[in-house]
């Protein structure tokens, strides 16, 4: 009930304040200043990147670590994280805190 309001009062008060003059404030020669020569940009990423190799030769390791990953995440998703004596006594202490 409170958060509209206090939205609405943030924003009359922001609306309030006096802009900053920014006349004035770019030196000349810079307004004059001729614009940037752009640049292409494959000759700067081909300094940049490093030689990662071929496709072929890091596939194979790549696929198989991914499935054997994928494997681990299926067996551990199966499997409860918390064992059936551990839940019983939790839901015990749980039930006996609550009376």
């Amino acid at each position: 009930m409170y958060r509209p309001s206090i939205l609405v009062s943030l924003a009359l008060v922001t609306g309030c304040t006096t802009f900053p003059a920014l006349d004035g404030t770019v030196p000349p020669e810079a307004e004059n200043a001729p614009f940037p020569i752009l640049q292409p940009v494959d000759p700067i990423l081909e300094n940049t990147l490093p030689d990662v190799g071929t496709l072929e030769a890091q596939s194979d390791a790549a696929l198989s670590r991914v499935a054997g990953l994928q494997a681990r995440a299926a067996r551990l998703r199966a499997r409860p994280v918390i064992d059936r004596p551990t839940r019983a006594r939790l839901l015990q202490a749980i039930s006996a805190a609550s009376r």
